[in-house]
């Protein structure tokens, strides 16, 4: 019996979509600073809610860390958070 096709998450294939545009029009070689702004204006561009640079706190080596942010968040990552 054939499998079902597998369904894509339009939201998952919406934030690919965006971070593909950016590593195809940036290529490598910058900084994480300039990936995550152009990430920012590509998820806007396209509609995706997202927050970005979300502080948290970790420690080093029992030594916690003052200057910690995460990631850009989707709204669907984030409720994972939450």
């Amino acid at each position: 019996m054939p499998s079902a096709a597998p369904t894509r998450d339009p939201e998952t294939y919406a934030i690919i979509g965006a971070a593909m545009e950016v590593h195809r029009q940036l290529g490598p070689g910058f900084l994480e600073a300039a990936y995550r702004e152009a990430m920012t204006f590509a998820l806007a561009n396209r509609g995706i809610p997202f927050v970005s640079e979300v502080p948290f706190r970790t420690t080093l080596t029992a030594v916690a860390l003052r200057r910690t942010t995460g990631p850009i968040l989707s709204a669907t990552i984030r409720s994972l958070w939450n």
